[in-house]
């Protein structure tokens, strides 16, 4: 069976695509990220940061969750909204985001943590970039 989308009805499908694709981001995201958590703890990182000024903190599954979907939900929040009505938008946010992604690989560096912590948190970074740019490029092309 074919699914045609009348001029009427194709403005109204893409803010649920957007917003199905944002979903998909962060679910990515997170599946990836965690797997880059679990592949760290078992090469000996202990996710044990102390940022400048604050106490010390495990980094564990629960906040690399948060720290990967809250972004990606806010970033899709903007990216549906100015996206709605400016199409250009979304591939432009595609690029900033994988900008910020890669922009802030050096932030793990700069808190007191082991090599492999640092890194690990680092290819956190650049997975989310990558991954919210690979969609959303994609949800632009189709």
């Amino acid at each position: 069976m074919s699914h045609t989308l009348s001029p009427a009805s194709a403005p109204a499908q893409a803010p649920t695509r957007l917003r199905s694709r944002v979903a998909t981001v962060a679910g990515v995201s997170l599946v990836l990220n965690l797997l880059v958590w679990g592949l760290a703890r078992l090469v000996g990182a202990d996710f044990d940061v102390t940022r400048p000024g604050a106490g010390p903190m495990t980094v564990g599954p629960v906040m690399v969750a948060v720290m990967t979907v809250i972004p990606v939900a806010l970033g899709g929040a903007l990216t549906w909204f100015l996206g709605r009505t400016r199409p250009r938008a979304v591939t432009a946010l595609a690029w900033v985001g994988l900008a910020i992604g890669l922009l802030t690989v050096p932030m793990p560096f700069t808190v007191e943590a082991s090599a492999t912590t640092q890194t690990a948190l680092a290819a956190m970074h650049v997975v989310t970039g990558v991954v919210w740019w690979i969609l959303l490029r994609r949800a632009v092309v189709r």
